[in-house]
């Protein structure tokens, strides 16, 4: 049996799509990263550091019986408050980078090979908490309606500088204070 499901598997033809270089370098952490967000709201400081080495694995797509597409997904558990579990993932030239908080997926990065960003505002100078940050990524992501959404501000090797959620008429934002990011 063990034969058959072996031999089962194997593909005459299998094509990898790889996650692109640029979506990694704006989202990718190994341990040792850590970010300290203040709450906006309350005034309390928040930490988030990465509680595991990320784990790449394939998504598989059969096309057919001899054949298949396996496309690149990455996953990490961060300990926070906002950040939880982060994800990048693939769906044929879209790469996506999102944060999964309890049951619900929040969009942060959108990236279409070979054209760019999507759904992003570049910001060239950003200030937060008295630190200037150049080439921020600004996006904003619609959870159900128009009440609820989240925006994120990413720096390409710093991570989440600036994170609002808003659910109705509740509004949470953490900035950064200061960060240690190792890629």
């Amino acid at each position: 049996m063990a034969f058959v499901f072996i031999s089962g598997c194997k593909k005459e033809g299998t094509e990898y799509h790889y996650l692109s270089s640029e979506i990694k370098e704006w989202s990718v952490y190994q341990p040792g990263s850590y970010w300290i967000y203040k709450n906006e709201v309350t005034g309390l400081l928040d930490s988030s550091y990465i509680k595991s080495q990320p784990e790449v694995r394939f998504d598989w797509i059969q096309v057919t019986d001899r054949y298949a597409i396996a496309q690149e997904e990455i996953r990490y558990v961060v300990s926070g408050s906002f950040l939880q579990v982060l994800y990048i993932d693939q769906s044929g030239s879209w790469e996506q980078f999102y944060n999964q908080s309890g049951h619900n997926n929040y969009g942060l990065l959108w990236y279409i090979k070979g054209e760019g960003f999507h759904k992003t505002e570049k910001i060239q100078n950003f200030q937060i908490n008295d630190t200037s940050y150049s080439n921020v990524l600004h996006s904003v992501y619609n959870v159900s309606t128009d009440t609820s959404f989240v925006e994120s501000w990413i720096v390409k090797n710093v991570g989440v500088i600036k994170y609002l959620k808003r659910i109705g008429n509740i509004d949470t934002t953490w900035t950064l204070m200061r960060y240690h990011s190792v890629q």
